[in-house]
């Protein structure tokens, strides 16, 4: 999600290394130089599902998915866009994912980045599962993209994932659908994730060294962990799939 500013940690810009050399006014300018899309959530629907069944539908540029008693609520203390997704029970779940694949992590790719800004209300064990970064675009439903457990299924995707039994930590995390899932880094945050706002990133680049293909970023410190080329080419990562933004909790 491409910000049309730098800004500080935690803060609403994009960061400044994970960015280094990009210019979105750039794209803007020649779309076809690039793909340019950020969402701060400023004008974005509310939504909820009071009824006996979970809800399906379009909000936005996102497909939302949500489980009975799950919601999508603007915040009144925030300032700019900012969007809380709760649910009221056990194994309920709110996802919001793109409907259709923005980046393919191919050779073709020269140059993909992807940020997302987080905060979390609990950090305790057996909580909440979380996921942001890029999935198969469309699919989001029960237990998809997370299993009741806090799992990830069986689908192309790579991103953040906070586990339902390790509350305050994230692992950056990659898998081909019908491929064993891959963890490029367990235990991710440098400091343990609190009830904070927090921003995660990777970094596909083709011109980076073999060794370093993706870099992943925590509050715009790259992780000591990369994913090489070598793992990129690989059948467990998902270069077959355009891949779209999700954002997904699983109570």
């Amino acid at each position: 999600m491409i910000q049309s500013m730098y800004d500080v940690v935690g803060q609403r810009g994009r960061s400044v290394k994970l960015w280094t050399g990009i210019d979105p006014h750039a794209i803007l300018m020649d779309p076809t130089s690039g793909v340019n899309y950020f969402n701060d959530f400023v004008v974005f629907p509310k939504h909820s599902s009071t009824g006996a069944a979970a809800v399906t539908a379009q909000l936005g540029d996102f497909s939302a998915f949500l489980s009975q008693g799950g919601a999508i609520a603007h915040s009144t203390t925030e300032a700019g866009g900012v969007l809380t997704l709760s649910s009221d029970g056990d194994n309920e779940s709110v996802t919001l994912l793109g409907g259709a694949g923005a980046i393919l992590l191919s050779t073709s790719c020269k140059l993909a980045v992807f940020e997302a800004r987080i905060r979390l209300s609990s950090v305790a064990d057996a909580n909440t599962g979380a996921f942001v970064g890029l999935f198969d675009p469309g699919l989001a439903a029960t237990d998809v993209p997370l299993t009741d457990a806090g799992a990830l299924t069986d689908n192309n995707y790579i991103g953040f994932h906070r586990l339902e039994g390790d509350g305050d930590q994230i692992d950056a995390v990659y898998r081909a659908s019908g491929q064993t899932a891959q963890t490029a880094k367990a235990d991710a945050m440098v400091t343990a994730l609190t009830d904070r706002w927090v921003k995660v990133g990777l970094r596909y680049d083709l011109s980076a060294p073999n060794e370093k293909r993706i870099t992943y970023f925590i509050d715009d410190v790259a992780l000591e962990t990369f994913t090489t080329a070598t793992q990129a080419a690989a059948a467990t990562f998902p270069t077959a799939a355009s891949l779209a933004p999700i954002i997904s909790i699983n109570n």
